[in-house]
């Protein structure tokens, strides 16, 4: 460690262009104003999560680009959702394993049973998403969801006890519980409810259409990680990223293992685009839900990119500039790994 008062020296970290992998037009549903102002009135009711906080999160955004078609309704309930997950995450990363097996099972609990939703401000909001959500997706949606939000709230806790006993995990193991704990299955199941579709569960069953759905599910979380690093180092919770990861289990320093994120991210593109272009006839039925529900998945992944720069969530006030230059500069290698 340098001598107190010393500046330590910057590196400066090349990011993958992640966005000239997959050069899509970007599209913001014209209700972003509108639900920008709701959504506030919501957090402030529910008083889960501070005006500041969320104002650097810019939920309203990540589901106006994530959700373009969507009506009033259903993008204020991915957008609320949205604003769950965020508050649910940025708890846990700083709770111990037990404290952050309550606040999952707190979320869970209210999810399940939103007729008797706990004291807290948090389960408060949750029991309100969960009843407008029911009220509006399909029966075989809001199963899945359901699936999946125990599957994401059962790997977040356990995130928590390797962040306690400070273990990097194998890779091979990140990646299973990092397609759990990101969300994202939860998040994609909102998809139907924007399009007003309702896939069987047959069609999740497929193995072509899996390929196509499990790299959507890859691309949103690896890009999360590759754009949230910087986030998590500054606040000592860098540990569980796959950066670190790759850094420690393939012994890379920090631009290879950025340059391998990057080479990971088009390799996974590439093959969502092969699964969509071969993707096999469900009958006359479905084929047009199914199509539809791929795009979606698509928009969602190049959404999400483009809001991490447009929020503040990770580059502060500096997003747009390392948008521009796929440049960003962290102060010490030291508190890296």
């Amino acid at each position: 460690m340098p001598p107190s008062g010393i500046a330590t020296p910057a590196l400066e970290i090349r990011l993958p262009n992640l966005m000239g992998y997959c050069p899509l037009p970007i599209f913001i549903n014209q209700r972003y104003r509108w639900l920008k102002e709701r959504s506030t009135l919501w957090i402030l009711e529910h008083g889960f999560m501070s005006l500041q906080n969320q104002e650097s999160w810019d939920g309203e955004l990540l589901a106006s680009v994530a959700h373009p078609h969507a009506g009033k309704d259903e993008l204020k309930t991915a957008c609320d959702f949205f604003n769950l997950l965020m508050a649910a995450d940025d708890l846990t990363d700083t709770q111990g394993a037990r404290n952050a097996q309550m606040t999952c099972d707190v979320f869970l609990g209210s999810l399940r049973d939103p007729s008797m939703p706990s004291s807290s401000n948090f389960s408060r909001a949750v029991a309100d998403f969960a009843k407008r959500y029911k009220l509006r997706a399909s029966s075989n949606a809001h199963a899945r969801f359901m699936k999946h939000m125990e599957s994401y709230l059962q790997t977040v806790a356990s995130q928590a006890t390797l962040r306690d006993n400070h273990v990097t995990p194998a890779l091979e193991l990140f990646i299973i519980q990092r397609r759990e704990n990101c969300c994202m299955k939860a998040c994609y199941d909102l998809i139907e409810l924007e399009l007003g579709i309702d896939l069987p569960n047959k069609i999740y069953g497929d193995p072509e259409f899996l390929v196509a759905y499990e790299a959507a599910v890859d691309l949103a979380w690896l890009g999360n990680d590759i754009y949230s690093f910087f986030k998590e180092i500054e606040h000592g919770q860098g540990g569980y990223n796959v950066i670190t990861v790759y850094m420690v289990q393939l012994r890379m320093d920090i631009q290879a293992a950025f340059d391998y994120a990057g080479a990971e991210f088009r390799r996974i593109w590439d093959r969502f685009q092969a699964a969509k272009a071969s993707m096999p006839s469900f009958g006359d039925e479905h084929d047009d839900d199914v199509r539809r529900f791929i795009e979606g998945l698509e928009i969602w992944c190049i959404g999400n990119i483009y809001w991490s720069f447009e929020s503040r969530r990770y580059f502060g006030e500096q997003g747009r500039q390392v948008m521009a230059t796929q440049i960003c500069s962290v102060q010490t290698k030291a508190s890296i790994i």
